[in-house]
């Protein structure tokens, strides 16, 4: 698998809002042109920004990241995203000024850039903070899935372990348990691949558990 991932940015000069809702927009976008639902991509990321109480301000340039593990995919993807514009509500549309393909390093150390969400088989949320081993085995078992899915055999090394480093935020989004901050992963390179090109733990379709070896986006 080429570690290959799209840096997606877009202007924002006059200001564009998003409100708690964007990340059906865009999944509704790439579903359009994604067969599968191996892919992940990141909250988006603001140069500037002004918070309300029922979303952000974007101001100057946004960006935000897309992963899937098929490289085809992402340069047709990147040739839509040129072509057309991404509704993200029912009055504004982002326009694309620029698209750069980046590779990530396959960190052990790494930063959640959306936030993650484990699911039990009844799709309860997990804990981590109350269940960090179920948390860790949870996930470790939705990476073997996703690799079995995209090589449909059963990996030579299924070693992983999770866990936040130092303090992590706690999120509640509607039915879910989401979470953000600094992690580490211990164990297969091939399922630490997987989990930065599809996404870590589950529903990334939706803008859950994309990972990165930088914390920041806009260099400082």
């Amino acid at each position: 698998m080429d570690m290959l991932r799209m840096k997606i940015i877009c202007s924002a000069k006059k200001g564009i809002f998003f409100d708690s809702f964007y990340k059906r927009y865009l999944k509704a976008f790439f579903k359009k042109y994604c067969d599968d639902d191996l892919f992940v991509f990141s909250d988006v990321f603001p140069k500037k920004t002004r918070k309300t109480d029922s979303g952000f301000w974007a101001i100057d340039k946004i960006a935000f990241y897309f992963s899937h593990p098929d490289v085809e995919t992402l340069v047709g993807l990147s040739l839509r995203l040129l072509k057309e514009k991404i509704v993200i509500n029912d009055n504004q549309k982002l326009g694309i000024e620029r698209i750069d393909f980046v590779k990530p390093k396959c960190s052990k150390s790494g930063y959640l850039w959306s936030p993650l969400v484990v699911v039990d088989k009844n799709f309860k949320p997990v804990e981590y903070e109350k269940k960090p081993e179920e948390f860790s085995e949870l996930l470790r078992a939705n990476l073997i899935d996703k690799y079995e899915r995209i090589f449909h055999r059963y990996p030579d090394d299924d070693r992983f372990v999770f866990l936040f480093k130092n303090n992590f935020e706690k999120k509640i989004e509607g039915d879910l348990v989401a979470y953000i901050g600094a992690f580490e992963i211990v164990g297969s390179k091939i399922l630490a691949k997987v989990a930065y090109l599809c996404g870590l733990g589950f529903f990334n379709e939706d803008g859950y558990g994309m990972i990165s070896d930088e914390l920041y986006v806009w260099k400082r």
